[in-house]
């Protein structure tokens, strides 16, 4: 079966396949995922989809560090997960809702101009002069639209590559940023070492039980993977499900009733496995990205903020990762007012120096 109702996450696993180390083959469970699809409609009542069961075994196949087997179309040069959202635009986070804005806005001292930030990003310049790039997409030549970068010198920038009148390169840039554009203070480092991960929760939040965890059968957490996955996301109280890759633990968190859970998904699956309680379901922090980073192509209403890079589900942190080019903490400050500490997670992509 191969029809993925258009969705490009589902697709995106089908051209991952088999992940070397982990035993799951992403194309097969791209198949199971249309299959479900077809036999649990529930799980759209439930919150779930094709789409967010795929972003869950997504999220696996970059937390668990299995690697990757494909060669994804949108990629993050500084290792951020980009899957969910690739902005149309690279603009400053800001918060769009006017009653947040109204009394503050004659006290909003803008943005600091004068402290030195560094990230790990591409800069691609098509000849229209240099952009800083959090997100990068197509083979090369990349493609991208990020911040004008200003004072910059390629005589200066080492392991360039020119193709098809494009110059680009991977780099640890310093300079400063004024909201819409990056100027240099000091020349540029090639990038270097293995990409970071995203920011993902993976720990196993229950104690190891007495005589240690129960063996995974000959296919590991593959098996518990293609187990728990339809029976979690069906749960009403459903909030997440991850990989533990150290413990090799599948974890699966819900809001109210964790006997119910682990009763209905030890009934597929005997081996290592975990149910936490937490605070939100899966169906809320959807609701919060979706608020986050609807774009006008998709929504009429103005979005909370302009333009961030990515935004998506934290399944063991029980939060929403939202990636923005640059936050001095204000973005932080207001988004904790808006929905909860803790509830949404800014992700800066440019931090000061030292």
């Amino acid at each position: 079966m191969t029809d993925d109702h258009g969705d490009p996450l589902v697709a995106r696993l089908r051209d991952s396949g088999a992940t070397g180390g982990s035993g799951v083959d992403f194309a097969d469970v791209a198949d199971e995922a249309n299959r479900r699809y077809q036999r649990r409609r529930t799980w759209t009542a439930a919150g779930g989809s094709v789409g967010a069961l795929a972003a869950i075994v997504l999220g696996v196949n970059l937390v668990g560090g299995f690697g990757s087997g494909g060669a994804p179309t949108v990629s993050s040069p500084d290792g951020a997960d980009s899957s969910e959202l690739a902005a149309p635009e690279a603009a400053a986070g800001g918060v769009h809702d006017s009653a947040a804005k109204g009394s503050a806005a004659a006290e909003d001292p803008g943005p600091d101009t004068t402290t030195e930030l560094t990230a790990r990003a591409t800069v691609v310049d098509d000849g229209d002069g240099p952009e800083l790039c959090f997100t990068v997409t197509g083979p090369d030549p990349p493609q991208c639209d990020g911040p004008e970068v200003a004072g910059w010198d390629w005589a200066l920038a080492p392991g360039s590559e020119t193709a098809a009148g494009v110059t680009w390169g991977d780099y640890v840039v310093v300079g400063t940023y004024d909201g819409t554009t990056f100027t240099v203070t000091r020349p540029p480092d090639i990038a270097s070492g293995s990409v970071p991960p995203p920011l993902v929760t993976v720990d196993t939040p229950c104690g190891e039980p007495d005589g240690g965890w129960p063996s995974s059968g000959r296919r590991g957490v593959a098996d518990g993977l293609m187990a728990a996955l339809p029976v979690a996301v069906a749960l009403p109280d459903y909030a997440g499900l991850w990989i533990d890759p150290q413990e090799r633990v599948v974890n699966v968190a819900v809001t109210e009733d964790p006997a119910r859970a682990e009763s209905e998904i030890r009934a597929v699956w005997q081996g290592p496995l975990c149910v936490s309680t937490v605070r939100h379901t899966h169906v809320e922090l959807e609701r919060i990205r979706d608020e986050l980073v609807s774009s006008s192509e998709s929504s009429t209403a103005a979005p909370v903020i302009a333009a961030p890079l990515s935004g998506r589900i934290d399944e063991g942190g029980n939060r929403v990762v939202l990636r923005v080019i640059h936050d001095d903490g204000r973005l932080q400050q207001e988004l904790d007012s808006r929905y909860g500490s803790g509830v949404v997670f800014v992700d800066s992509a440019l931090t000061p120096v030292g």
